[in-house]
């Protein structure tokens, strides 16, 4: 559950939905008939930690976050929006409690969904990590 709490979190923000509405999605790719701007936040890894004395309760999901939109303009904005709720965030949203959030790198990439269009939008990639536990 934690992608999707910290969806509704960064969903919460209203600066965040004056860019992109509610248009920011879980998973590796864009929906069928998305509409831009968008973003989105999947787990590339998610590991339990393990002590001397057996698994805690702590896990750290390494997330990928996707921005993309027309213009890198609106894509830098909508990143630094998002980045603004979540760089160093702790605390519980949703099911989830977030002990710490480390924003780790961002870059640019060029972004064309469908070979068909005639324009090249725009995309930002940023890494972060969650340690967090399930409440």
């Amino acid at each position: 559950m934690l992608i999707e709490d910290i969806i509704a979190l960064v969903l919460a923000d209203n600066t965040v939905t004056g860019l992109i509405a509610s248009r920011f999605y879980s998973g590796p790719v864009l929906p069928r008939g998305y509409t831009l701007p968008a973003a989105l936040l999947h787990a590339v890894t998610d590991a339990t930690d393990y002590t001397f004395s057996g698994s805690s309760p702590l896990n750290e999901a390494n997330v990928q976050l996707d921005v993309y939109g027309d213009t890198e303009a609106a894509v830098k904005s909508i990143q630094s929006a998002i980045r603004a709720v979540l760089e160093n965030y702790k605390g519980t949203t949703g099911s989830t409690k977030v002990d710490a959030t480390l924003w780790k790198s961002d870059g640019d990439m060029p972004f064309s969904a469908d070979i068909n269009k005639a324009g090249i939008g725009y995309r930002v990639m940023s890494r972060l990590c969650f340690y967090y536990e399930a409440v």
